[in-house]
């Protein structure tokens, strides 16, 4: 049946009503799929025998994730193409703003027992919701003869987005859904009529922005993400970031070695961050021409787009430190569902999972945002190949940027999850800061990043 959709203004927000899909925005955004299911929520032992494969009644469900705009506008049509297939199932979609308020707010609803179904979580995330049992396993669902998958489904993941949701205890704890990289984004206007190559080095990229601070006192290259600038870089150099039974291995020589790198093109104008003009991303100042090369991820490439054409940008695999030993890191989330729920919520969430993790799905999804499909099937669907190498101009961009991600496959590394990851993530972006704008050298930051963590 054809949804007809209705906005209504509302103070803190916006209602979208239609059928069986609503969405309002209130101090978290919601959006819902289904009518409430009064089940009870005892918990049992879910067996072959005793799992519940059919939805009985109306069940309503939440789900937590931490899009906005366009992209929280796209799981939405991916939602309601689930819904009117199964119209006894009402989905709530609430956005958390961004991913570490989905997380602290996870946690606290794990405390207080108040958590959603089923939500969006990088496995560092999911690492803490381990520690009070939060979420569950999927491999009940995963192999169930009625609702699971083939093995000829399970294989067709990409097999280290399957991995990396099974570091915990061998059991699978999150599916993948929004899997992206990082690409080196240029301004391909300044580089043709410069005659410049694109780099593949860090010394290219000095090289090249000495050119450009040269021709107009702007700065050459801004990393986006500073935990990712780290992490990678680290790898790139030699050095360890964290070991699989949580342990800090990154206070190392390499890593020393990285960031006084880094320091030291800053220093000269070279290098930096978005904290150079006060911004969380670096494409603001991209587009401004306040920079002139960037690294970001392959789901914000929009965001680097200049308006009015102001000039044309392109997309390469990120530069390394040596080309025979490449790295560049594996990212987004994956869907989990939370064990505080009654069986019916649970397997309404499992269906919306394998609706949301379809080849269709992550084509679909892949082609609008710029993450990156997660079925091999899916890669190598001629439609999708079409998008890649016949994109319209709307298109082009996400398009170039998953061709570069493509070319960086077979180096790409996730780094072991555990209770408290995501703290190191967070500290060590902190150093990248601390030493680029506090005057503090890189084994004093290192130093005070591992007593935080220790103390």
């Amino acid at each position: 049946m054809k949804k007809i959709f209705m906005i209504l203004a509302v103070s803190f927000g916006f209602i979208l009503v239609g059928c069986n899909v609503t969405v309002d925005t209130e101090e978290t955004t919601k959006q819902t799929t289904t009518t409430k299911d009064n089940t009870s929520t005892t918990e049992e032992t879910t067996t072959e025998e005793t799992m519940d494969t059919t939805i009985t009644g109306p069940v309503t469900i939440s789900f937590w994730h931490a899009f906005g705009g366009t992209k929280e506008e796209i799981l939405l049509e991916l939602v309601t193409e689930f819904v009117e297939e199964y119209p006894q199932v009402t989905v709530e979609l609430f956005s958390q703003g961004d991913y570490n308020g989905l997380r602290d707010k996870t946690i606290q609803s794990i405390v207080t027992g108040n958590t959603p179904t089923m939500l969006l979580a990088y496995p560092d995330h999911i690492a803490d919701y381990l520690t009070g049992n939060g979420v569950v396993s999927l491999d009940s669902y995963i192999n169930n003869s009625e609702i699971g998958f083939t093995q000829e489904e399970m294989d067709d993941f990409v097999p280290a987005y399957l991995q990396e949701n099974r570091q915990f205890d061998g059991a699978t704890y999150g599916l993948p859904f929004n899997k992206s990289t990082e690409v080196l984004i240029y301004n391909k206007t300044y580089f043709d009529t410069n005659g410049i190559t694109v780099p593949q080095t860090w010394d290219e990229v000095k090289t090249i922005s000495e050119q450009i601070h040269t021709d107009t006192n702007k700065w050459g290259f801004a990393y986006d993400s500073s935990a990712n600038l780290f992490i990678t870089l680290t790898r790139q150099w030699g050095g360890q970031y964290t070991g699989a039974n949580g342990e800090l291995l990154f206070n190392n020589p390499q890593t020393i070695e990285m960031l006084d790198y880094y320091y030291d093109q800053h220093e000269a104008g070279l290098f930096t961050i978005p904290a150079e003009w006060e911004q969380n991303y670096a494409s603001e100042p991209f587009k401004n021409q306040e920079v002139y090369m960037t690294v970001g991820s392959t789901a914000g490439i929009k965001y680097n787009v200049p308006a009015n054409g102001a000039f044309e940008i392109g997309v390469a695999p990120i530069p390394q430190k040596d080309l025979d030993n490449k790295a560049v890191i594996q990212q987004g989330t994956n869907i989990s569902i939370m064990s505080n729920a009654t069986d019916q919520e649970k397997l309404a969430a499992w269906l919306l999972t394998k609706h949301l993790t379809s080849k269709e799905s992550t084509i679909s999804w892949a082609e609008q945002t710029g993450y990156l499909p997660v079925r091999i099937s899916a890669l190598e669907d001629a439609d999708y190949q079409d998008f890649l190498n016949n994109p319209s101009d709307e298109e082009k961009y996400v398009a170039l940027a998953e061709k570069a991600a493509f070319e960086q496959v077979s180096y790409m590394f996730y780094d072991p999850a555990f209770t408290g990851s995501s703290n190191a993530r967070n500290e060590v972006e902190m150093v990248v800061g601390n030493v680029l704008f506090g005057g503090i050298t890189p084994e004093t930051a290192l130093e005070d990043a591992i007593w935080n963590l220790e103390g």
